[in-house]
């Protein structure tokens, strides 16, 4: 497996369209062998306005895809009758084609009693870039289509269904595959074999719904006129539109997509503040890489470099996702480490700084002779304050983190879901949890990876299923613990060290009024008694009147910046949420130890731990969100 370049800048993806072709078997009254030439040129019409549609889209945002032309990829099961036509007219235009098969091919290939139909699929298969075997049995053939076309549907961006419009002859037919995508909000170009009315769009995405169309099973729309917009909606990265929210500062998307793609490799890591207060305060050991980062496609090597020659069905990652998925999560993940860093070092080093510009002042007022040169020192900390939350909002290092980690962790997971089939294409929402730019980087990012060649058979599941364990949930469930136990150390350290400054305050305070009671005493006639000790009261007055306003100012500061760190970093909060994640990713873990289970069972755990991780990216996002760099008060 070949091992991707390094390179200085992230990648930009390549412009590509997945489009499935599903349709009628061989069947007199429902598909006439007469009419594949005709729905072969439909077909043809089809694509190639599909292909101009994201041409121009691709040339239209040249600056976020790469050079080069975009890029049809037919997706098909190879069935009889209109899945042939639309397998035939992919290799016919040069166009990729990928099959996704219910069964392995032997097993698949006795669908197809005439020596023609067996012959040709056995020609086009061997012409199929990607083949995705599935584990289907003839005991529930029904299941079995169905699942093959569950799993072409979430890996297509469009669905030319070839369709007399009839009602479900069962699972996995084309109605009821059609009725899927339109459910789960795959556009449907609908193309009737018996050419009897023009291709139409029907699609619940529509960006500007028209009032006449109508509702039910979705909005449909005439091909020619529409699939341009429609192109456009599912490839155009975001516009400049702001997706502002109560959390996240207002930022243009496409500004924050531009910002991305213009990003450089940082080597050196020049805010070292928040790993040396993990060592102080985290129990963490210092690391040569909290100064200067390693090569960031070797540091991130663990789990892209799946399965090995053991015989045993263990997994193979695909070339595409060597090359594409791995530099990218690679990239994406050195960029989150750069600017979390930079963030978490500066509002720790402003509370600090905070801490220390009080002590200044004071400490001019107790020893005048330096209040000169202790008032400078105060106006270059205040100064230093400012600047690093100017440099942090304008360099937008909160913003930069937390979108940068989201798209680590979506790439992470697609690694497992594309080598499962499932692309996961389907547009979704934006909001705070998801940023639009990172979903569309994330989808152009699947589109290139494309399905793996894959024979899934019951040991071959099982393998997938050990080999996600070590090399997905360990390391979460490892980090998971190891963060748990850091932040909860952190938390109680900081707590400590705040009750110890503000307790010490408190006594520096009990001790100043203690001497003033003892003077009082002295003064009085009746405290004679107490004569014996004058001096030391004397002395300890002295040193009260030196130090005492000293300690009662500076304590508290020192106790203030603590307890700032210590609600800005939201230490128990977080500490909290790893654990929920830890137990959670235990128990998917446990569910993949024993064989035997089938490969939706798989699929569910898998999308499961992403869902998981997600929702931790996303509580953890939300903790953070509103926790810009501030001058501390």
């Amino acid at each position: 497996m070949p091992t991707p370049a390094t390179s200085s800048s992230p990648p930009k993806p390549h412009a590509a369209l997945r489009i499935g072709v599903v349709g009628h078997r061989h069947d007199a009254s429902r598909f006439p062998p007469s009419m594949a030439a005709t729905l072969e040129a439909r077909i043809a019409e089809l694509l190639q306005a599909l292909g101009h549609a994201a041409e121009s889209v691709r040339q239209a945002d040249a600056n976020c895809f790469s050079p080069a032309r975009a890029k049809l990829i037919v997706v098909s099961a190879l069935a009889e009758g209109a899945d042939r036509c639309g397998a035939r007219v992919a290799l016919q235009r040069g166009l990729e084609l990928q099959a996704i098969l219910p069964f392995e091919r032997a097993e698949y290939a006795k669908d197809f009693e005439a020596p023609d139909s067996a012959d040709e699929f056995a020609t086009i298969l061997a012409q199929a870039s990607r083949v995705l075997e599935l584990p289907g049995s003839r005991d529930s053939a029904d299941a079995a289509y169905a699942l093959a076309g569950l799993v072409a549907i979430r890996n297509v961006d469009v669905l030319i269904a070839l369709w007399d419009g009839g009602p479900a002859a069962g699972p996995g037919g084309t109605a009821d595959t059609v009725g899927r995508a339109l459910a789960l909000g795959v556009p449907v170009v609908h193309l009737d074999i018996f050419d009897r009315e023009p291709a139409k769009i029907r699609w619940l995405g529509w960006p500007e719904p028209s009032s006449h169309e109508q509702v039910a099973p979705a909005p449909e729309r005439i091909f020619q006129g529409n699939a341009t917009p429609m192109i456009t909606a599912l490839m155009r990265p975001p516009s400049s539109r702001s997706h502002a929210s109560a959390h996240i500062p207002e930022l243009p998307e496409g500004r924050a997509l531009t910002d991305y793609l213009g990003e450089r490799m940082w080597r050196w890591r020049w805010r070292p503040e928040h790993a040396i207060f993990q060592f102080l305060f985290g129990g963490r050991a210092m690391r040569w890489t909290d100064i200067r980062a390693g090569d960031y496609l070797a540091d991130s090597k663990d789990g892209w470099t799946l399965g090995g020659a053991d015989g045993k069905g263990s997994m193979h990652a695909t070339e595409a996702m060597q090359t594409v998925l791995w530099p990218r999560f690679a990239f994406a993940d050195n960029l989150a480490e750069h600017y979390g860093q930079n963030y978490r070092s500066g509002y720790i080093s402003n509370f600090a700084l905070a801490a220390c510009a009080v002590i200044f002042s004071i400490v001019g007022f107790v020893f005048p002779s330096v209040t000169t040169a202790l008032a400078f020192a105060e106006l270059v900390f205040l100064l230093l304050i400012v600047c690093n939350t100017s440099i942090g909002n304008h360099r937008r290092w909160h913003r930069r983190w937390l979108d940068y980690r989201h798209l680590a962790e979506r790439l992470r997971n697609l690694h497992f879901s594309a080598m499962l089939g499932d692309l996961d294409l389907i547009p979704e929402p934006t909001n705070i949890a998801t940023p639009s730019w990172v979903a569309w980087y994330v989808r152009a990012s699947a589109r290139e990876t494309g399905i793996p060649g894959v024979v899934f058979d019951a040991q071959k599941v099982f393998g997938f299923g050990r080999e996600f364990s070590s090399a997905q949930l360990d390391p979460q469930i490892d980090y998971h613990e190891r963060n748990t136990h850091r932040l909860h150390t952190a938390e109680h350290r900081l707590h400590l060290g705040g009750m110890t400054f503000f307790s010490l305050s408190i006594v520096v305070c009990s001790l100043h009024l203690l001497h003033a009671g003892v003077e009082a005493v002295l003064k009085h006639p009746w405290g004679t008694f107490v004569h014996p000790f004058s001096a030391l009261v004397h002395h300890w007055g002295e040193w009260i009147h030196q130090y005492g306003v000293l300690l009662t100012i500076s304590l508290p500061a020192v106790a203030t910046a603590m307890y700032g760190i210590k609600t800005q970093g939201e230490f128990r909060a977080r500490a909290e949420r790893s654990r929920r994640t830890c137990a959670e990713l235990t128990t998917i873990k446990e569910s993949l130890e024993a064989p035997g289970y089938t490969f939706h069972y798989l699929q569910h755990q898998v999308d499961r731990a992403g869902s998981v991780m997600l929702d931790d990216l996303a509580d953890w996002r939300i903790t953070y969100g509103r926790r810009r760099l501030e001058n501390p008060a």
